[in-house]
Formats: structure tokens, sequence, C-alpha cells
């Protein structure tokens, strides 16, 4: 009795979350999805069916930007999905983010459910079948309306699918449909840190890990392009002269593009006075006295650094009471700084248009000419340097970096960065520099488990660093 009982609750169970209806034939063809598997869609984008065999494509096989699939744009568009029998595997993020799907149908020949199949699907309920060997712990999370998970196995054979992972609805039950027993899933309460895996760009959005510090628990998402948010102040392309406008442009600070322009107007002419040369004094020259700023406490953790920066010439304060040392350093201002450090006669250095926004005549304008000639940077592609955006942890590692190569100082030590959670956030670029930097103490942790590459460096911070490398280049 109880068998039979047990066989009519499979039947009852199979025949009522297993719609054996097909898409129609006028559904369109839209993408292959594996080597043997394709994907057609209804006109109406609200239905998918994915047809063929085998196991479908991981995201990184297609080759997209910023889109994990290449059906992702149309996601809030589907209402319900089909797997054909013959396809073995869901690929990571395949029903990612279909807030509005309700139904997905899944074939008995299926084997795998990959990492994020389902996250932040609207799906309610879910057959799964006796072929499945293997389901990725973070499958379905974010899916917070599944209620209901038919199992067409025994209790112990879900627990040998190894699958210790949580639902994200409280309440989602599990029915194992061989032996007639069900089950209630207990649900974490996540709490996330996020790693970057692609850097997001201004125009294409990246992609992040999230990993839950309770139970390790993860998934990856994509995350919001940059829209051009860190913008230049006015740059002047072309002085204007007595006859002809002259051009300013606001760059993006991140990508480089050209987003406002304006012409200025020419110069008045005017006749000059009569010069007047008074006998100028000579300029003083280091050690200068220290001022004792007002913001910069004496038991403060970069007050000898300030000291050591100011009386050596190298870092002046934001007026003659303040140094700000929470303030913002630009890459203009950490050249400028790295040139003092060398010694350089600034006023000797020869002008030649390098970057479209460093014209002639700025205050920074001979350091970064210095900078780009001793071989410490070549900007930030396309043309430009930034000069007023902030200089990042990593930047400055860079910079420093190729200046004490260039120098011909011992830039051999490593560090192991795998002992900060945001290692992966340090670009390729940089990850030498800031090895050799953390190696050599000038850069630490901005706590135990992290280093924060890309914010921007504080005055202080780039003091007390400024302070250290002159101890190592002495």
């Amino acid at each position: 009795m109880q068998k039979l009982f047990a066989l009519l609750l499979v039947t009852v169970m199979l025949t009522s979350v297993i719609p054996f209806t097909v898409f129609a034939d006028e559904d369109s063809y839209f993408c292959q999805c594996g080597e043997n598997a394709h994907m057609y869609l209804s006109d109406d984008k609200t239905m998918m069916t994915i047809r063929g065999t085998g196991e479908m494509y991981s995201p990184e096989e297609y080759g997209l930007s910023g889109n994990p699939t290449p059906w992702y744009p149309y996601r809030t568009s589907f209402t319900q999905a089909i797997v054909e029998e013959g396809i073995t595997s869901i690929a990571m993020w395949t029903f990612s983010s279909c807030t509005r799907i309700e139904k997905v149908t899944l074939p008995e020949s299926l084997e795998r459910i990959e990492r994020s199949a389902f996250s932040q699907c609207g799906v309610k309920e879910i057959y799964i079948g006796s072929n499945v060997n293997y389901i990725y712990y973070s499958a379905f999370y974010g899916a917070p309306v599944l209620k209901d998970v038919y199992f067409n196995g025994t209790k112990e054979e879900w627990k040998e699918l190894g699958f210790d992972g949580a639902f994200s609805r409280a309440g989602t039950t599990v029915h194992y449909l061989k032996d007639g027993t069900s089950e209630e899933i207990p649900v974490c309460v996540h709490a996330f840190r996020s790693e970057t895996v692609v850097p997001a760009t201004c125009t294409e959005q990246g992609v992040a890990n999230y990993i839950c510090k309770n139970c390790g628990y993860t998934y990856s998402a994509p995350t919001n392009a940059l829209n051009h948010k860190n913008k230049t102040d006015w740059v002047t392309v072309t002085e204007p002269t007595e006859t002809e406008k002259g051009k300013d442009c606001i760059y993006c600070a991140d990508c480089g593009i050209v987003l406002e322009e304006r012409e200025t107007d020419p110069i008045p002419k005017t006749e000059p006075d009569e010069p007047d040369y008074p006998d100028d004094p000579e300029p003083p020259t280091p050690p200068f006295e220290y001022p004792g700023f007002t913001d910069v406490s004496e038991n403060s953790w970069y007050y000898n650094a300030v000291v050591f920066c100011y009386e050596s010439g190298i870092m002046s304060g934001t007026d003659k009471d303040y140094f700000s040392p929470s303030g913002i350093l630009t890459r203009a201002q950490f050249v400028q700084i790295l040139a003092k450090i060398s010694g350089t006669d600034l006023a000797a250095v020869e002008y030649e248009n390098k970057f479209n926004d460093v014209p002639k005549g700025q205050w920074y304008t001979n350091a970064v000419m210095w900078a780009v000639d001793f071989g410490i940077t070549g900007g930030v592609g396309g043309g430009l340097f930034a000069p007023n955006a902030p200089v990042t942890r990593q930047q400055l590692a860079t910079f420093l970096f190729a200046y004490a190569d260039r120098c011909g100082y011992s830039t051999d030590e490593r560090a192991d960065l795998s002992a900060y959670s945001d290692e992966k956030s340090v670009a390729n670029w940089a990850k030498n520099a800031m090895s050799w930097a953390v190696a050599s103490g000038l850069i630490s942790g901005t706590s135990a488990t992290t280093l924060s590459p890309q914010i921007e460096a504080t005055r202080a911070q780039t003091a007390v660093i400024v302070k250290a490398f002159a101890e190592i280049i002495k």
C-alpha cells in the first residue's frame, strides 16, 4: 500500500509540474548556446526554448563584455522557459535576473545545474529529474519566490548530490518524490562582501562576486557601468590669442573621452605698460621652518611625515595655517612631488604637446613633461594624463616603482597580496608595483584584510609614503 501511494504521488507531481507543451513552429532561432544546443525565442520574447543535446556554453565562451549571456537584455520579458530532452546542463546565469519567469521545465536528461543558474529568478516551483548528479550550492540563490522543489529521487539521493547551499526564500520545501517525503530547507541570513571580477567601464557593465561572510555562499552578478561619473575640470586645449578663439574641454577622468567643450573669446589687445624690474630676492631653499599647521596634531600618526615633507620642500600646506591631511591628492600634484624629490630644475624642462589635457603654461605642465621623459608615466590612455583626477593608491605605488627603477634602486622585493580579501581589485598593470610597495613598507593595508588599491590617496597617506620612500633612496 505504501509503495502504491508513493507511485501515485510521483505520478501526480510529475503531471502537475511538467508541462509537455513545446514552442510553436513560428518561434525564431536566437543563438547557439552549446556545442550542440540552440536557443529559440517567441516573437514577443516572453518564451524561450533550449533545444539540442549536451552541455550549454559557460558565459566565458560567449566572449561578451558586460552581458553574461546573449539573451540577458531580454531577461525581464520572459515568463516561461522549456529546456527540452537531450540537454544535460543548465549553465551559470542561464535564468539570472529573469524576474518575471514563473515556470521553467527541465528535462529528465539534465545532469548538472551550475552556479547562479537561477539567481534572482522569479520561478515559483521547479522539477529536478533523477539523472541530475550535481547542483552548485549557489544555483538557486536569489530566487525569492521559489517555494517548491520536486526532486525525482529519495532524500538520500538528494544528499548524495552534495548540494549544501541554502535557498533564499524562508520556507522553500524539497519534495522527495520517490519516498513520498518533504523537507523544509533552512535559510542562512547572508551578509555579503563583494569582490570585483571584471571591472566596469564607462560604457560596459562589470562583474562582481558576492561572498557571504557567514556561510561562504558566493554568487556573481553584473555591476553598473561607470557612465563617465568622474569628470575633469575645464581643461584648456587651445589657448586663445588676440585674433583666434581658444578651446576648453571637460574629459572623462576614467576613459578620456571628451564630454563637453566650449570656445573661449580672443584675448583683448592691450598696450603693454612700461615694465618695472625690481631686484628679486633669491628664492628660499630647504630646509624650511615647519609652521605648525592647525589641523596636524603632534599626536597624529602622520605628524612626523608632514614635518619632514614640509621642511624638505616636498609638500606644502593648502594655505599658511592648514595642511588638509584628509584632502585628496591629484595626479598632477604627485608628479610635482616626485620632481621635487629628484631635485630636477623644472624651469629648464622644454614643453612638448604630449597630452590633450596638459596645455603649455599650467603650474603642473613641466612636472608632467619631466615625468614622461623620465619614464615614470605614459598617461591614462587616449592621449590624456588626467592631471586633475585623484591619484589612487595603486597609481601612487606605480609612480614610485617606476621612479625607483629608473634611478637604479632595487625593486626586486615582492609581498604576497593574497592575504588581502580585495587582492583581485588590484589592476594587472599595478600588481608588481603594489607587491613591491607592500614588501618595502611603503604601503600597508587600510585594514588587516583590505588593501584598497583603487581608493584615492589622502595627503596624510602620501606624506607618510613619501617620507618612507625618501629613506629608501637616501
